[in-house]
């Protein structure tokens, strides 16, 4: 392997901007990788690892109603499978609160279907209106919606109901949908109001994690976040006004569900959560499902990119890291190493380094092989 190095100083040349490539111009905004990076969270939406429905069930046991789209299926068989409430033993639950709690907002919660995963919704009016993740919805136009059965069985068909998906809004990750046909006595979930928390109160979940149906649990509120931004696996950019972080234990199937206070109250729906830690559980606030009430139309997410992404379409290589270094020892992270790709192979074949962050390359390394 020949190495080359070129360096190029003011004491040779006169001038620190002389670069060994003038296409490989550095953008100020692009340097600051702290900043940057600030808004590319370790954080995974649930929707990741949400209970995925097994690709020999698309062809095996599944049922089509002539309400849905055709590419809308919903797999019975592994319903049957779920387990529900009834393995819990209300005989030695913590107190009665928590009890009464359970029977008043369970019926509000229901069970999301897609033709790839399940995850959890609350009706929040008479009318059949649910809300619930746009994660959880993804591009159907369609859902299968299962209320929940007055047994502690899993929902049989005669429980599963078609909704439509009125509006959604990719940015805070919500989405509201409606029951095309309305059941009898619907028990919608009541609404808290704007800044009707505080940290240290207990909250409550319900919903399905991995596939254990109307599962209830109890936590408090670690933290409130204002103006939060988040992104997901997919590298789309989310924001809300306000997002609870709750130590209440929720897993991937919990997604669109309910948090709810002493008072059987939506105070948010529980969205994310931050892999790597314990009990860093994220839900959008009932104050973004106010405004998102109100939104018209739907609402877009818009990619995020890295550091590393807009410096790779600017050079046309595969930028593959850019960090803060202290190059010469000096005692200070000022400059700015970007090691990247040229042949697009993953593999790094050259180094720049731009010294004092000013926006040039001065050091510059790379494999003529």
């Amino acid at each position: 392997m020949k190495i080359h190095m070129l360096l190029f100083s003011i004491m040779l040349f006169g001038s620190a901007e002389l670069v060994a490539d003038t296409s490989l111009k550095l953008d100020k905004e692009l340097l600051d990788t702290n900043t940057q990076a600030s808004l590319l969270r370790s954080y995974k939406t649930m929707q990741d690892i949400d209970y995925k429905v097994p690709s020999e069930l698309v062809k095996q046991n599944m049922t089509h109603s002539s309400q849905l789209e055709e590419n809308v299926f919903f797999p019975l068989s592994k319903l049957q499978e779920l387990r529900s409430e009834d393995t819990l033993n209300f005989a030695n639950a913590r107190g009665v609160k928590e009890i009464n709690l359970f029977k008043n907002v369970s019926p509000s919660v229901v069970l999301v279907l897609t033709k790839d995963s399940i995850g959890s919704g609350a009706i929040i009016n008479p009318n059949g209106t649910i809300i619930t993740n746009n994660h959880v919805v993804g591009n159907n136009k369609q859902v299968v919606i299962a209320l929940k059965p007055k047994s502690g069985s899993a929902p049989k068909r005669k429980d599963l109901l078609v909704a439509d998906v009125l509006k959604v809004n990719q940015t805070s990750d919500l989405a509201l949908i409606k029951l095309q046909k309305k059941p009898k006595k619907l028990r919608p979930l009541r609404l808290g109001k704007a800044n009707s928390y505080e940290i240290g109160q207990d909250v409550h979940a319900i919903g399905h994690p991995e596939g254990n149906l109307w599962t209830y649990t109890k936590g408090f509120i670690s933290q409130i976040r204002d103006d939060y931004y988040w992104v997901n696996p997919n590298g789309f950019k989310h924001h809300a006004k306000v997002v609870i972080q709750t130590q209440t234990p929720i897993n991937p199937g919990n997604s669109g569900g309910p948090l709810f206070n002493d008072k059987g109250k939506l105070i948010g729906v529980n969205s994310f959560k931050k892999t790597g830690g314990e009990g860093l559980n994220y839900a959008v606030s009932v104050e973004d499902v106010l405004s998102f009430l109100k939104q018209e139309g739907n609402v877009y997410a818009q990619r995020y990119e890295t550091p590393e992404q807009k410096l790779s379409k600017k050079w046309k290589v595969n930028v593959l890291k850019i960090t803060k270094v202290d190059y010469f020892k000096k005692g200070q992270k000022n400059d700015v190493m970007i090691v990247y790709d040229r042949n697009f192979n993953n593999i790094a074949d050259a180094l720049a380094i731009d010294l004092q962050t000013n926006g040039h390359i001065e050091i510059f390394i790379y494999d003529r092989n």
